[in-house]
């Protein structure tokens, strides 16, 4: 049975951005305090080396 190959881009690597100021993220702002509380802020908003 061969490995199956998958298309990987950088892009899909990356850390989002989690700000409460920025004006597209004010619908969201329940689920950033969810998030702040949570342990996955960490997993979501750091930079790691691809």
């Amino acid at each position: 049975m061969q490995a199956k190959v998958t298309n990987f881009d950088l892009k899909h690597n990356i850390c989002c951005r989690l700000d409460k100021i920025l004006p597209k993220m004010k619908p969201f702002e329940d689920i950033l305090e969810f998030i702040e509380r949570s342990r996955i802020k960490k997993a979501l908003t750091d930079k790691h080396k691809a």
